[in-house]
């Protein structure tokens, strides 16, 4: 991770994340920290959890079992074993872990959904995912185990395993267990009880996380191309007319119509273009790059 940026706090409220800003966190280390109508809201859900815990009513995966064991009805202290268990029978990813801006994204994308507030999740536990951004403390989570759709489970279990001390982690490029982690940064581990397991499971934030920094490192190297592009077209000294706004307009496909404007932006004032004489186009490859890079841009 790059510490090389200086920004003002990024304040998350589960509304108007970027993809921009999941950069800023993710890979340079951008911190940040709740908005207070977010844990308003995180606070009354959790509150609400708590009112249907102690009345005793049957609530799936609260006060009830999960699955086969919806029928079985739960006590408040086998409640907290449940959402402990939970995550650890979770816990069963495999493959190589995740790189370390990717489990930042991850864990800034899962904390972004529990700022909308309808969890049910003890704001301490947000509060703990805040501390492991800003200071550095960065779950092992194993690349498999997706269910898609149904939810990141297991590999968002390893991550929850850290949070109340267990599982592994790194802390300053170097592993160590998930207490020991914690005590690194002088943090305390949760306590899961109400749904808290369930919350902190049930997402898509790996997904999202993959998903996010795959589309920036693409948008990096979409801008790059173009830019070769522009340096390939001067040293072969092309003809602009084939970037000619005109002709794109008339195809009506916008990423080739905002390549074929960026082209002329780079090369406009060039003293290597439109220079040979006796020639009146150049190679298809150097006239179809609004066409290519353009569907490259629709794509994404």
């Amino acid at each position: 991770m790059k510490l090389v940026k200086e920004h003002d706090t990024l304040v998350i409220n589960g509304e108007d994340l970027t993809l921009e800003d999941v950069r800023e966190v993710a890979v340079d280390g951008r911190k940040i920290a709740i908005a207070a109508d977010a844990r308003e809201r995180m606070e009354a859900s959790y509150a609400l959890v708590g009112e249907i815990l102690r009345s005793g009513e049957p609530i799936y995966g609260i006060s009830t079992g999960f699955g086969e064991f919806s029928r079985v009805h739960l006590s408040y202290d086998q409640n907290i074993q449940l959402q402990l268990n939970l995550i650890r029978s979770h816990a069963s990813g495999t493959g190589k872990p995740f790189d370390e801006k990717t489990v930042r994204a991850i864990m800034l994308l899962r904390l972004n959904a529990l700022c909308v507030g309808y969890s049910g999740i003890n704001p301490d536990i947000a509060d703990l995912l805040v501390s492991f951004l800003n200071l550095g403390v960065t779950p092992i989570i194993p690349e498999q185990g997706s269910l898609g759709a149904s939810g990141d489970l297991a590999n968002l279990a390893h991550m929850s395993l850290v949070l109340v001390g267990e599982g592994r982690a790194t802390v300053d490029g170097i592993e160590m267990d998930g207490r020991e982690a914690l005590a690194r940064r002088n943090l305390i581990p949760v306590r899961l009880c109400g749904k808290d397991g369930l919350a902190l499971i049930n997402g898509t934030a790996v997904m999202l996380g993959v998903g996010a920094l795959a589309y920036l490192e693409a948008e990096d190297v979409f801008y790059a191309a173009n830019g070769a592009a522009a340096l390939s077209f001067e040293a072969l000294h092309g003809f602009k007319g084939a970037y000619d706004r005109r002709i794109h307009e008339l195809r009506r496909k916008q990423g080739q119509i905002e390549v074929a404007s960026t082209m002329r932006g780079l090369l406009e004032g060039s003293d290597y273009t439109d220079s040979r004489l006796n020639d009146v186009q150049d190679a298809y490859t150097l006239r179809c790059i609004p066409q290519v890079h353009g569907a490259s841009l629709d794509a994404m």
